[in-house]
């Protein structure tokens, strides 16, 4: 599988994704913009916030060329909400809203799921997540 961040994630130690990583048929939740179709709601950290990139090391990396995505409706807005009371405008970068949708073995590769419900997911270079899901409520 090709992904979407290949060239960067290929010079990454350890490998990135890692081994653990695997394809994933799970209905999900992530935080979008106003409109499903909005650019940046599938875009990586690392390409929303570049520099960030700077003072990471390969695994941090990893998981900033990773969509993050959550189990439940609930561990969503809780992370949500653990973001905002440390920035107040994290919204502009987060988004605005929630979605779900339904991943599949194609989409890419998810990492195991925190217990927060959260889990980071390499994306396939093909990938058209934003056909997968539909926006279901604000922030």
């Amino acid at each position: 599988m090709e992904f979407y961040h290949q060239k960067e994630i290929e010079q990454l130690k350890p490998k990135c994704p890692s081994e653990t990583c695997l394809p994933i048929e799970r209905e999900c939740y992530r935080w979008v913009f106003d409109s499903i179709e909005d650019i940046r709601n599938f875009q990586s950290q690392a390409i929303k916030n570049p520099v960030a990139l700077n003072n990471k090391n390969d695994i941090q990396k990893c998981s900033f060329y990773a969509l993050s995505f959550f189990m439940s409706i609930e561990s969503c807005r809780v992370r949500f909400e653990e973001f905002s009371s440390r920035s107040p405008n994290a919204y502009k970068r987060l988004g605005t809203k929630i979605a779900k949708g339904l991943l599949n073995r194609e989409d890419g590769v998810a990492d195991k799921v925190s217990s927060s419900g959260h889990f980071n997911f390499h994306h396939a270079k093909n990938a058209n997540l934003s056909s997968k899901f539909a926006i279901i409520e604000g922030l």
